[in-house]
């Protein structure tokens, strides 16, 4: 399927907890099928990730973890591609497997088997549904979710394409309602404001909800700039399910126009994308479409590298940015050139 380079990495950040550089380009491809380039073979970017490193290294005086051994490879394999740990049969199996290609053998395998595509459902409905954690009371079953998600990953559907399909879910008219992508609006509870907040951070990786209420205390982010992005989903209620709660249809109520008023002041802001600019809306199509065209647009600032540092994170158990949401000026990455190298794959 696809070549991997083998090679532990050091993060210096973390006390040299180390994982192999072949997770991070494989998780990228394997899910992102579609937008890296060199047509699917990852050895070109990571023997360029690999430089980026080593010149890090020796600024730092570091000296690299060793390559993993064939126990500890296979563990991590298995823990970051099917969230779990090998029987004791495919242990001895692959410890008796003398081929030079073993290694890669196993990644194949098991991203063709089932437990990938448990794995990452669990991966991506937690990020995109933290709510989860504490309540299921709306209307959907997580179930619906893990139905939508997982049908992408068995497609292998580039990642613009979920993230479109998540941002424009059905209107009241379509006869999709029940699509899985609704439970994201469903639990936002249909509230513009919430909706915004939750794609600003799952996106974008922007914690953009501390200025809801006033101008954030640290990050770059005014309260306006917040609302401005909320009011890309004020022109369209969310679908109403039979059965539904009509509490939760009435908190999603929107003004018919892409524009929002500010709590407790006098202040309508229209939709602004997050670096001020006015998108250009017709009224011939729900503002959410033009959204959606900024967040996953190359020049887009935000979108390429959140989910690269997602990606990395699941591989590496930390972030180049960490936390993973919080993408900001105040919390510069560990490593710019390599994020920003990934980024531009992507």
């Amino acid at each position: 399927m696809f070549m991997f380079l083998q090679r532990i990495i050091p993060d210096s950040r973390f006390l040299f907890v180390t994982r192999t550089l072949l997770f991070v380009m494989m998780g990228l491809l394997i899910f992102f099928s579609g937008n890296v380039n060199g047509e699917g073979d990852p050895s070109l970017v990571a023997k360029q990730v690999d430089t980026l490193l080593e010149k890090h290294w020796a600024d730092k005086k570091l000296t690299p973890a060793p390559i993993a051994d064939d126990a500890e490879y296979l563990r991590r394999t298995y823990l970051n591609l099917a969230g779990r740990i090998p029987s004791v049969s495919e242990a001895e199996e692959f410890f008796a497997n003398e081929s030079p290609e073993k290694r890669s053998e196993l990644i194949d395998r098991l991203l063709e088997g089932p437990g990938y595509i448990r794995h990452f459902t669990n991966v991506w409905r937690a990020a995109y549904l933290p709510e989860l954690k504490t309540t299921t009371n709306f209307g959907l079953t997580p179930e619906v979710f893990d139905a939508w998600i997982r049908d992408h990953l068995m497609k292998n559907s580039p990642y613009d394409q979920i993230v479109r399909e998540l941002i424009l879910t059905p209107s009241p008219t379509d006869e999709g309602v029940r699509s899985g992508s609704l439970l994201f609006y469903r639990i936002k509870e249909g509230k513009p404001e919430n909706v915004a907040a939750g794609i600003a951070r799952s996106v974008l990786g922007v914690r953009l909800e501390c200025a809801q209420c006033h101008d954030h205390p640290f990050a770059k982010w005014k309260q306006e700039e917040f609302w401005s992005q909320a009011a890309f989903f004020a022109d369209q209620p969310l679908p109403n399910l039979p059965g539904q709660d009509p509490a939760l249809v009435a908190a999603s109520a929107t003004t018919g126009k892409a524009e929002l008023k500010i709590p407790g002041k006098e202040i309508t802001v229209a939709a602004k994308y997050l670096r001020g600019e006015a998108p250009k809306l017709t009224g011939d199509r729900p503002a959410r479409e033009v959204f959606v065209e900024w967040i996953t647009a190359k020049e887009n600032p935000y979108f390429a590298k959140a989910a690269v540092n997602r990606i990395w994170r699941e591989m590496f158990g930390a972030g180049i940015v960490e936390p993973v949401d919080d993408l900001d000026e105040q919390n510069p990455p560990s490593h710019p050139d390599v994020l920003n190298l990934l980024a531009k794959e992507f």
